[in-house]
């Protein structure tokens, strides 16, 4: 019938569907809009993508990497237990001898050295020797709290591989949300300049509200861009305060932006580690603790537990005596007559007996060891602690997994299958051009949702290991 209308009619009919067959063609390019986390193409082509010099490619283990090499709280605590080490060798040493030197009953009559027999020139020497074993013991004490030093590195390596890993997701989650809004919007636009051509035909039945509503997809659109992209500028520069070292006050000045492509290019590894810790929610509560005792806080806690006790048996060494050996020899002058006179040499050694400081020893005792039950109290709260975080961060990658199935197995497929249907409909005229729309939107959302699910995921990842982990950097991964 449509081969028997006027020329009028076909110029018309021309002007209402001729957009519809290149809508037909624009949906057919453009609904294949790749999924959140999809596999990704190699390097070489991520870098074609990305042809500005200025861009910085940097993966999550690269990321890792870095931050560790740059953190100077590690530096200085390398300092800190050097200091302790010579600071426990110093304390094997013996307090300094005192030496004394003076003149004994000199007369006043005169003054004269060779007057009196008594006067003579005395030359003494005493050595303190502390009390009981408390050089040892205070040299044990100092290496126990320099052993400490290694198992804070440890923990805050711990605490840096958690922080970059969440900022980084945070990045690479805003990126990719960026990336999904910038493919559907070219569409939107299409749609909407395709609704006001036949809006403006009077052989459609496009009305204002669809172009409107077409107007208002595009505004929300450009919103979430716009939200997408400042998430990512944020979380960059949360991250690059752990990427960049500094040096001196002055290099606080600096500008260390970058224009920062975030490329998760050991997702592999990710999602094999997902699979080995989902796993762990088959073990029962004493298993993950035993797990947890490894954890460095808890190890921390032992070893400030072995110092407070070394800190008490420091403190009862007040309760044995302080000996002191002491010597002098006295040099006397020849009498006026010619006489000679034999010099004095004495020896003797002193005791400090603690008599009466019996009751504020026991107080410093008593004290001590009230501080060193309070640390072992302080263990088993840690350990409740650990186990909670980690029971929670357990049930959370559960029931984020079960969500990510329903978006992948479920939701996905079926929107996708809805749209390529809607877009048949609308292009032989059997579908209208606001639902087609309103569906491929549905279909991004649904692609960011899935997103958001596994960045939460391997978030949740990053903190399984924080607790339970013993290596390092347990998703770092080996670039040769």
């Amino acid at each position: 019938m449509k081969k028997n209308l006027p020329s009028s009619m076909n110029r018309a009919f021309f002007t209402v569907f001729r957009p519809k067959l290149y809508l037909s063609i624009a949906l057919t390019c453009l609904l294949n809009v790749p999924l959140a986390f999809a596999k990704l193409p190699e390097k070489t082509a991520i870098k074609q993508s990305y042809p500005d010099q200025h861009t910085v490619q940097l993966s999550l283990s690269d990321a890792k990497a870095a931050v560790l090499q740059q953190d100077q709280w590690l530096q200085k605590s390398q300092y800190q237990e050097k200091a302790l080490r010579s600071k426990s060798s110093a304390a094997l040493a013996l307090p300094d001898p005192v030496v004394n030197l003076s003149v004994l009953n000199l007369p006043t009559d005169g003054f004269a050295f060779d007057q009196e027999a008594m006067t003579q020139l005395k030359v003494g020497i005493q050595q303190d020797i502390p009390q009981g074993n408390s050089r040892e013991i205070e040299n044990q004490r100092l290496r126990t709290m320099a052993k400490e030093e290694p198992l804070l590195r440890e923990y805050r390596k711990k605490q840096l591989v958690l922080r970059t890993t969440v900022l980084w997701l945070n990045a690479y989650q805003a990126q990719k949300s960026v990336e999904l809004t910038q493919e559907a919007l070219p569409l939107v636009k299409k749609l909407q300049d395709l609704s006001e051509a036949e809006y403006s035909s009077s052989f459609s039945d496009v009305t204002q509200q669809d172009v409107i509503q077409a107007e208002i997809d595009i505004a929300e659109l450009s919103e979430r861009l716009i939200r997408f992209k400042t998430e990512k500028e944020n979380a960059t520069a949360q991250l690059g305060q752990y990427l960049y070292p500094i040096e001196s006050p002055t290099d606080l000045s600096k500008d260390f932006s970058n224009d920062w492509h975030f490329n998760f290019e050991d997702i592999a590894e990710q999602e094999s580690q997902l699979a080995s810790v989902i796993k762990l929610l088959s073990k029962d509560k004493h298993e993950l603790l035993l797990m947890l005792k490894n954890h460095p806080l808890f190890l921390i806690n032992k070893q400030r537990i072995a110092a407070g006790n070394l800190s008490t048996d420091l403190a009862k060494q007040a309760y044995k005596p302080k000996w002191g050996l002491n010597a002098s020899y006295g040099l006397r002058s020849d009498s006026p007559q010619g006489n000679s006179r034999a010099d004095f040499f004495s020896v003797g050694v002193n005791v400090n007996l603690p008599l009466f400081s019996n009751t504020k020893v026991d107080a410093e005792v008593a004290s001590s060891i009230q501080s060193t039950e309070a640390m072992r109290t302080d263990g088993l709260l840690l350990l409740k602690e650990l186990l909670s975080g980690l029971t929670v961060a357990l049930s959370r990658l559960d029931g984020l997994q079960q969500r990510r199935q329903i978006y992948e197995q479920n939701i996905i497929p079926k929107l996708q299958q809805q749209v390529r249907s809607n877009q048949s409909a609308y292009a032989s005229d059997r579908g209208s051009l606001s639902k087609l729309v309103k569906t491929k939107l549905r279909e991004v959302k649904a692609n960011i949702t899935l997103l958001q699910i596994r960045s939460e995921q391997y978030k949740t990842l990053a903190e399984v290991h924080y607790h339970i982990s013993t290596s390092i950097t347990p998703m770092e991964k080996n670039n040769d």
